[in-house]
């Protein structure tokens, strides 16, 4: 078995660990760096918010805080929060991708997908292409 060392906190990974995290890291990321471009394209209603509970994305707390909003402003701002600052697993980031394609936002899965598309990276060159 292939280990690799991640010195803070003081651990010995196995390597799918360190692609686990490394995948996690860049999901994150991804989002919160999307994430003021997502709250004017994400619809939360109408099914996502559902299947991203039933698919195991986000908790019933989570589930129940998103749809405790006055409106669909307030609906998707928690979403996105909540899904920017979820560990989110590889599996789960692609349940998200997988949950926006099957309630008819496949624009918003391809955005993040291609970590925001050539203009948004063309604006932003600081950011890195797509993991």
């Amino acid at each position: 078995m292939t280990r690799c060392v991640i010195t803070q906190p003081r651990s010995v990974w196995t390597l799918a660990q360190c692609d686990q995290l490394d995948c996690v890291c860049a999901a994150a990321s991804r989002l919160t760096r999307l994430q003021e471009r997502l709250c004017e394209m994400v619809e939360p209603d109408y099914g996502l918010v559902n299947e991203l509970l039933s698919r195991g994305v986000i908790t019933d707390r989570d589930h129940a805080m998103i749809q405790a909003g006055r409106d669909v402003y307030t609906h998707n701002d928690s979403l996105l929060h909540c899904l920017a600052s979820t560990e989110l697993t590889g599996d789960q980031f692609q349940q998200l991708i997988d949950a926006l394609d099957d309630t008819g936002q496949a624009h918003v899965a391809n955005f993040i997908r291609g970590d925001g598309g050539l203009l948004f990276r063309d604006c932003n060159p600081g950011i890195p292409a797509a993991f």
